[in-house]
């Protein structure tokens, strides 16, 4: 998996989403994690593929479903297809995202995600030169080389499930 992070924004709590039960908010947010987050080639089985724009996945009911899938009490709870389908068609309804059912499988747009996940729309309140001289700057530290060569020289441990 590839690492990285995306913005959750405090107006969620106040999002109708929240008032909906958890496996509405699990499915948008594993949604958003897995959402494209630079222009992607697609391959598929016919043709050259398809390209996803940023907060765009292809994806399939059944993927949704062991991807929102939890324990409980030492059982593992997979949602039905037929319970995936029913939350996507909420989050569509109440514009949160786009879907596209084709042969290639589900193609899912998430709404507003260059507002929300590009840095581009950020507003930072700008520094000002009294800002600045009231922190304090940090002192480097004259041990950090040994904390280097300490963690590269760790191997990997594999896990137990890959």
């Amino acid at each position: 998996m590839k690492r990285g992070f995306t913005k959750s924004w405090r107006s969620e709590l106040s999002c109708l989403l929240w008032s909906m039960p958890p496996m509405y908010h699990r499915v948008f947010y594993w949604l958003r994690q897995k959402a494209k987050w630079q222009l992607e080639l697609v391959p598929t089985d016919r043709g050259p593929g398809i390209w996803l724009d940023p907060g765009m996945l292809i994806t399939s009911y059944q993927i949704i479903a062991e991807g929102v899938a939890y324990s409980e009490m030492g059982l593992l709870r997979v949602p039905s297809k037929k319970t995936v389908g029913k939350v996507l068609q909420w989050l569509k309804t109440n514009e949160l995202i786009e879907l596209i059912t084709s042969r290639f499988g589900t193609t899912i747009k998430i709404a507003n995600w260059d507002k929300y996940q590009s840095a581009r729309y950020e507003t930072l309140p700008a520094k000002t030169n009294a800002d600045s001289s009231k922190r304090k700057r940090r002192k480097t530290d004259p041990y950090a080389h040994l904390y280097i060569e300490e963690v590269n020289t760790h191997e990997e441990v594999p896990h137990a499930g890959g």
